[in-house]
């Protein structure tokens, strides 16, 4: 399945991914499927950066390091 990467898209997809990082860090886990392939994410932290991203290789992801 081709994914869209018109802007709208990538927005939503970021708010998305920032969302599922958010409900992680605060309560350790989340419900909520890759909307893509359905499968389950992960997030992985070092230091003051991390990587969220879906279970499937070349699926949905975001990462992020502080200063």
């Amino acid at each position: 399945m081709a994914i869209d990467n018109t802007v709208d898209v990538k927005l939503e997809k970021h708010l998305f991914l920032s969302q599922i990082a958010e409900e992680i860090g605060r309560y350790g886990s989340t419900d909520k499927k890759c909307p893509v392939c359905g499968g389950e994410f992960t997030l992985r932290r070092k230091g003051n950066s991390y990587i969220l991203r879906c279970e499937t290789d070349n699926c949905m992801k975001i990462s992020s390091r502080g200063i």
